[in-house]
C-alpha cells in the first residue's frame, strides 16, 4: 500500500497497451482479480549461488578439523545438542540427512536432519540443536527448520550455512565447539564447513580377501627376500591370503597383510 495516498499497488492492463505491466497505486480496496498479490523473494538467499548437496553427509569444521555430532560424552543426548567434537568421519553420531525443501525452488533451501534421533535441525536463538520432530517452512515462526548451504568460491565441498529465518550464518567459536549462529561474516572462517559425502566412504570388513581378473587370489610372498603382493594363490585359506583393513579417522583406510606388521604403499 502506498501509505499518502492509501491505495494498493497493482499491476495495471489498459487497452492501448502503452501502460501495460505498469505498476499502479490506483485502487482503495484489494481487487478480485489478484492483480494487487504479489511474491516477495529474498535477494540475499538468491545472490548466493547454492550447494548441490549429497543426501547423506558429514559436516568438518574449518575450525577445529572435528566433525559435527552429539555431545554424548555421558551417553545422554536427548537434547540434541550439537558441537564439532567427532574425531571420526564414520561416527554414527556424525552423520546427517539432507532433505530438500518443498518450496525450496531455485533459493536451494534445505531441511538437514540427525541420522541418529531423526530430528531435525533448528535454532534455539544462539545455537543450532536437534531437536525439531517435523520440518517447518514457515519463516516467520522460530520453529522453522530451514537452512541454506552455500558455495565458497564455487568449491565442491565447502560451505557457509544460514538459518533461513533468522538470516544468521552457523559458525563455530574458538572457546567451544558448540554449532552457534551468528549475523556476521566472520574473518577467521570460523562459518566455513566442508561437506563430505557419507555415501563416498568406504565400509570394509576387518578381514578380507582379494581376487584377481584371473582367477587367483591376493597373497604375500617373499622374492629376492623381499615382501611382495601377487595375484598368484588359488587357496583362500592360504595364510598369506588374509588381508586387515583399519580406517582412519578422516575415512581413508590402511591395508595390511594380517600375517604382517608392514602396511600396503606404492
Amino acid at each position: 500500500m502506498h501509505v499518502q495516498s492509501g491505495c494498493y499497488l497493482c499491476l495495471w492492463w489498459v487497452d492501448p497497451p502503452t501502460f501495460n505491466n505498469c505498476v499502479l497505486a490506483n485502487y482503495k480496496v484489494f481487487d478480485g482479480n489478484s492483480c494487487d498479490l504479489f511474491t516477495v523473494i529474498d535477494w540475499e538467499l538468491l545472490a548466493n549461488k547454492p550447494f548441490a548437496s549429497p543426501r547423506f553427509i558429514v559436516l568438518k569444521s574449518h575450525q577445529n578439523n572435528k566433525y559435527l555430532g552429539f555431545d554424548h560424552e555421558k551417553g545422554d543426548y536427548k537434547d540434541g545438542y550439537l558441537k564439532f567434537s567427532e574425531t571420526r568421519v564414520a561416527s554414527p553420531y556424525a552423520k546427517f540427512e539432507v532433505e530438500i525443501a518443498q518450496r525450496g525452488g531455485i533459493d536451494g533451501l534445505v531441511h538437514i536432519r540427525s541420522s541418529q534421533n531423526n530430528k531435525y535441525l533448528v535454532s534455539d536463538e544462539t545455537r543450532i540443536t536437534a531437536t525439531a520432530r517435523k520440518p517447518e517452512e514457515d519463516r516467520s515462526k522460530k520453529s522453522c527448520t530451514l537452512f541454506k548451504l552455500i558455495s565458497v568460491d564455487d568449491s565442491a565441498t565447502d560451505v557457509q550455512i544460514v538459518h533461513v529465518q533468522s538470516r544468521k550464518h552457523l559458525w563455530v567459536i574458538r572457546e567451544t565447539p558448540n554449532l552457534f549462529t551468528s549475523e556476521h561474516l566472520d574473518e577467521y572462517s570460523r562459518d566455513m564447513f566442508t561437506i563430505i559425502d557419507w555415501e563416498s566412504l568406504v565400509f570394509l570388513p576387518r578381514h578380507v580377501a582379494f581376487k584377481g581378473n584371473n582367477g587367483q587370489y591376493l597373497c604375500l610372498r617373499q622374492i629376492g627376500g623381499h615382501p611382495y603382493l601377487q595375484f598368484s594363490s588359488g587357496d583362500i585359506g592360504d595364510a598369506g591370503v588374509t588381508m586387515e583393513v583399519f580406517m582412519n579417522n578422516d575415512g581413508s583406510i590402511r591395508i595390511k597383510p594380517a600375517g604382517s606388521n608392514k602396511f600396503w604403499r606404492r
